[in-house]
């Protein structure tokens, strides 16, 4: 007799599918997003970069990336995200152990 899938193996099934995409699309989301698109809202940079909101927030606060606001909406700026990326990322091949 089977089970039945429950709502609690569609969470998980979900999970699964967006880590995979995380995965497999990796780095290159981004350049390829920015390819066409400079400024996105903050639900795309979320789901890109598996932060959240108040990160985001935190981030265009302090300076780290640029943020622009259009009637109410914010929009950030994938280059200055992207800068932030490789400037960090050098920082952590000089030092695996952090």
């Amino acid at each position: 007799m089977s089970k039945g899938i429950t709502k609690t193996d569609l969470q998980d099934f979900k999970q699964e599918i967006i880590r995979e995409i995380k995965k497999s699309t990796g780095t290159n989301l981004i350049e390829e997003f920015t390819k066409n698109n400079r400024w996105v809202k903050a639900k795309t940079l979320i789901f890109m970069l598996g932060v959240t909101k108040d990160t985001l927030r935190n981030w265009s606060v302090k300076g780290i990336i640029r943020v622009s606001k259009i009637d109410g909406t914010l929009f950030y700026d994938l280059n200055s995200v992207k800068k932030v990326l490789e400037e960090n990322a050098s920082i952590i091949e000089q030092n695996p152990n952090s």
